[in-house]
């Protein structure tokens, strides 16, 4: 049996020690007050100890006003727990959102008219009635009978009660793995409580102890332990399966035998609700994707992979890492999956816009060119068709680590380049300019280049290579310079051939005349030659054609005496450079006039036959007519006419060879090799 003293020091301990650890996880609790649901469950425990020293003192009351005072403190305690619990379970497990206002006042309505009416039992005894005390071993026990909001606050207490621990396993059962045991902790918490109430309800309490403190005390225990060893707060569940499930990556939580245990919502959006079964193989997943190459799904670290399924094209990055116990032992893994298709599809086009920049670069008949606008031309970007151009590597020019893109332009060219470039800078215009460089093997090569400062002080361009548009524009001046001469050689040939004609009118030798005459038509076959060339778009080539006629008709019009002789002329479609074309202006001048004056006399009528063709590698000439033909006795080579002195000396200097037939009339044929230019 014990004795009156031992019960009452151990009672009075016992509460005064539920007290005290009430009030240290209180404040333990209200240390991390910045985490969701301490503040309540601070709150609880602070009414716990205020219970448990309420009871304390009310033990301890032998009067009834006294006893009264703190039983009715005790009662008002009493009817704030289950509401503070339900708002802690409530921002616990996730629904802090529900806590508007009027949720708020309908939790607290209840006690706040609990108090109210216990304040005022003593009109209406609808709390309690018929209060006694009696006296156990030193220890006073109130005894009182309930009234009917007595059992009412009974039934509130209980239903808010279950309300929040049905929450509570709600939430345990939907958790896995490490969040599970903190659920689990507070259910083992507020079970201790709900046997506290069930002894009270059915007196089985020993020696009619209130066995609610103790009941709250034991829930204290396991907070606080929840509180030290699994950070319970640290981050809330329903917290942490937020965060969890709006990840934008997949997340899959694996134990020791690559058996999935916790999955993510965006895991399951990814691969589909088929394979993400918690307790599945990893594998499952992977099926999909032919990239393990037989590794052990287990053994994958980073890997990135290719899926097709149903045609659905995915990129899916995978890393992971093991997770280990306090210990170090291998307990699971986190997989960690990334959908990287758009990435994929972005490299992809930058890869295939590489390629297709690097086959216009390729392509374009330029070096393209990013330079810093400084005194060297310092090369930030060079195409590498430099390399082609001045014999130099691309990276030779590259931040001039081997030489300064300045030290290839030539000398005399340098502050010209240096002067336009600048001011088309300072005009924010593109400049276009014409340069020479000095190549790798000292030759040089006409550039043209092209460009402008972009906004970053850069100067963006191309240069390609122009020397043979200059060498062409260098031979077009000569060709116009050398059409010049040819009109000034034929003018000045003219002028001769009219300061002749002045002259003869001047002459009564008609010898002398006659010489002059001749001369005058040597020197106009010239001078049709050097108007050809003036005339014909290609400066080197006489149309010969044209250039037969012409000397013809000039001929026949200064001969009007032989009006009745026809000239026939059959001249292939041939070009002579003026080198051959001046020789054979001059023999067909000296034929046809030799014709003309010696082969017709007495104005006989007659004709007079012109060839020029090419056969193979020369040309055969021929000019005939049908006069009184050449004698025997005369050779050209011998003969003291100027005339045929002339013809043999221009067949000699075409490296011709020339043959007279006599017979009916006379028919000259020259030969000569078409290569003598």
């Amino acid at each position: 049996m014990i004795s009156e003293i031992s019960l009452q020091l151990f009672v009075l301990n016992a509460l005064l020690f539920c007290t005290v650890i009430l009030i240290l996880v209180s404040a333990l609790c209200f240390k991390n007050h910045n985490k969701q649901g301490t503040n309540s469950i601070a709150t609880l425990m602070l009414a716990g100890a205020a219970y448990s020293i309420a009871y304390f003192f009310e033990l301890q009351s032998s009067d009834v006003f006294s006893a009264t005072m703190w039983l009715n403190f005790q009662l008002s305690v009493i009817y704030l727990l289950p509401a503070i619990w339900l708002i802690f379970v409530l921002q616990y497990t996730g629904k802090s959102n529900s806590l508007k206002a009027p949720v708020v006042i309908a939790i607290f309505l209840v006690p706040v008219i609990s108090m109210v009416m216990l304040s005022t039992n003593h009109i209406h005894y609808m709390f309690y009635y018929d209060l006694t005390i009696k006296s156990l071993n030193g220890l006073y026990i109130i005894d009182f009978q309930r009234g009917t909001w007595g059992y009412f606050h009974i039934i509130y207490l209980n239903l808010f009660l279950l309300a929040g621990t049905l929450l509570l396993f709600n939430e345990y059962r939907k958790s896995t793995g490490y969040y599970k045991k903190n659920y689990m902790i507070l259910l083992v918490g507020a079970f201790f409580p709900w046997i506290a109430l069930i002894i009270n309800l059915l007196n089985k309490n020993p020696y009619s102890i209130d066995m609610g403190p103790f009941g709250i005390f034991i829930a204290s225990m396991f907070f606080g332990y929840g509180i030290f060893y699994y950070k319970i707060f640290d981050p809330l569940p329903v917290v942490r399966s937020q965060i969890f499930n709006e990840m934008t990556d997949g997340i899959v939580l694996v134990d020791g035998q690559n058996r999935i245990t916790d999955i993510n919502r965006t895991a399951v959006d990814l691969f589909g609700n088929e394979v993400c079964i918690k307790g599945q193989p990893l594998g499952n997943l992977f099926k999909p994707f032919q990239i393990l190459n037989g590794k052990n799904v287990g053994d994958v670290e980073h890997i990135e992979c290719f899926s097709e399924t149903e045609g659905h094209k995915k990129w899916i990055d995978i890393r992971s890492s093991c997770i280990k116990s306090k210990n170090g032992e291998h307990t699971g893994k986190l997989f960690i999956f990334r959908d990287i298709t758009e990435k994929k599809t972005i490299e992809q086009k930058l890869h295939d816009n590489e390629l297709w920049l690097r086959l216009i670069l390729k392509n374009v008949p330029a070096v393209i060119f990013r330079c810093c606008n400084d005194p060297d031309w310092t090369m930030e970007f060079l195409d590498d068709k430099i390399e082609e151009l001045t014999g130099y590597r691309s990276v030779d020019f590259i931040n001039s680590t081997t030489r300064p893109y300045s030290s290839i332009i030539h000398p005399d060219d340098k502050e010209f380049v240096k002067q336009s470039i600048q001011k088309a800078i300072d005009a924010n215009i593109f400049y276009d300019i014409e340069y020479r460089v000095i190549t790798s093997d000292g030759s040089i090569k006409w550039v043209g280049e092209r460009g402008k400062v972009n906004p970053k002080n850069m100067i963006d361009g191309t240069i390609f290579d122009i020397t043979d548009k200059v060498k062409v524009r260098n031979v077009q001046k000569n060709e116009i310079l050398l059409k010049e001469i040819h009109h000034r050689v034929k003018n000045n040939l003219q002028v001769i051939s009219s300061l002749i004609n002045l002259e003869k009118r001047n002459l009564n030798d008609e010898l002398l005349e006659a010489v002059l005459t001749r001369s005058q038509t040597r020197i106009r076959s010239m001078s049709i030659a050097h108007e050809k060339l003036y005339e014909a778009d290609d400066y080197a080539n006489i149309n010969m054609p044209d250039y037969v006629k012409q000397i013809s008709d000039y001929l026949i019009q200064l001969y009007k005496q032989n009006e009745n002789v026809m000239v026939h002329v059959n001249v292939e479609n041939v070009n002579l450079g003026i080198d051959t074309a001046t020789p054979v202006g001059l023999l067909l001048n000296e034929m046809i006039t030799n014709s003309l004056k010696h082969a017709y006399p007495s104005q006989k009528s007659g004709n007079i036959y012109i060839g020029f063709r090419s056969v193979d590698d020369s040309y055969v000439f021929t000019v005939s007519d049908d006069g009184i033909g050449l004698p025997e006795n005369i050779d050209p080579k011998k003969s003291n006419s100027l005339g045929l002195k002339l013809i043999s000396m221009l067949t000699q200097q075409l490296h011709g060879n020339l043959h007279i037939n006599r017979t009916r009339g006379t028919k000259f044929t020259i030969n000569f090799k078409k290569n003598i230019e």
